[in-house]
């Protein structure tokens, strides 16, 4: 029997009477929220057999040659593949496809920096260098970032602080927005000398890593966001109180959930960003045990929406 206003459920069965909560968030909260809420976003061969439309917000790739299927970085402005970690790149076929493809004069220097990719995966970073060192001076704005973190590389000669922080400043400046995260990232743990008893080459420097990780958050770039995120997510842990661990979940869901949406949108590899989706879903649903489903679908959508490329990038 339900109450006269609707709210409650009176159940009764043998000799126990239960009252039942009735009330149920609106249909398109518990939608957003159970796009929130997904670990998995389905197959594209689950999305045939169930009849769905692909996403259309998503880049495609319609000029790939084998040279960016097999050496695209995913944080490269001007890939033409979706691109993929070079720990994943695997290097006979890499070199291969690079090596044998067109290089018309407007793509000669993507084709050199992805060889340059290939072979840093194979570890010929001299060879890497070399390419990268080419690309830049070609013009191909993302090899001055693959060749600072070549140049920081502990497998490689001493590391060379200076100029690989000239090239990060250098790639953010031409709207490599990674770049911002790799310089906090880099001034938040420093660069230690050789040995136990040389100095640092660079001081850890807080206040210079939070102004990079911050214009990181601004340009949107999503290992920025997931830093915000993650850095959200363990002040939950020091909570006391629910309401404060609860504001802090949701702070951290919002970050989780741009970085997710810009990631889907700039079609990333699924590696890269998998382990944001599955935070960002497990916060959903620890909100959703507290009564906040409502708040979480809110804080989906605005946090989607407000992903969108910058028209300007700054420097701190």
């Amino acid at each position: 029997m339900f109450s006269k206003d609707g709210r409650s459920v009176l159940t009764a069965s043998d000799t126990t009477a239960r009252i039942w909560d009735a009330g149920a968030p609106p249909l398109n909260v518990q939608i957003d929220w159970a796009q929130a809420a997904q670990f998995d976003p389905l197959s594209t061969q689950e999305i045939y057999r169930l009849g769905l439309s692909r996403d259309t917000d998503v880049r495609d790739w319609p000029r790939a040659s084998k040279c960016d299927l097999a050496a695209a970085a995913a944080y490269d402005p001007e890939r033409r593949s979706a691109g993929l970690p070079w720990q994943e790149i695997v290097p006979e076929i890499a070199l291969a496809a690079c090596a044998n493809a067109t290089r018309r004069s407007n793509e000669a220097a993507r084709i050199m920096y992805q060889h340059g990719r290939a072979a840093m995966a194979k570890g010929d970073y001299s060879g890497a260098a070399h390419d990268f060192e080419q690309a830049a001076a070609h013009g191909y704005r993302v090899a001055r970032l693959d060749l600072a973190s070549l140049l920081l590389m502990a497998s490689t000669e001493e590391p060379q602080v200076s100029r690989a922080i000239s090239l990060y400043e250098q790639a953010w400046k031409d709207g490599v927005t990674v770049a911002a995260f790799n310089l906090g990232n880099l001034y938040e743990h420093g660069v230690n000398g050789a040995g136990k008893q040389h100095e640092p080459l660079l001081v850890a420097d807080a206040g210079k890593a939070s102004a990079w990780y911050e214009s990181g958050l601004r340009a949107n770039e999503p290992n920025a966001l997931a830093y915000f995120a993650e850095r959200a997510s363990r002040s939950a842990l020091s909570e006391s109180e629910s309401s404060g661990r609860n504001a802090r979940l949701l702070e951290s869901f919002k970050y989780y959930t741009a970085a997710v949406e810009r990631a889907r949108r700039e079609d990333w590899p699924d590696t890269t960003w998998k382990n944001w989706r599955y935070r960002r879903a497990s916060i959903a649903r620890l909100l959703a045990r507290d009564g906040m489903m409502e708040q979480v679908a809110q804080v989906y959508q605005s946090a989607r929406d407000s992903v969108r490329p910058q028209s300007s990038i700054s420097t701190p």
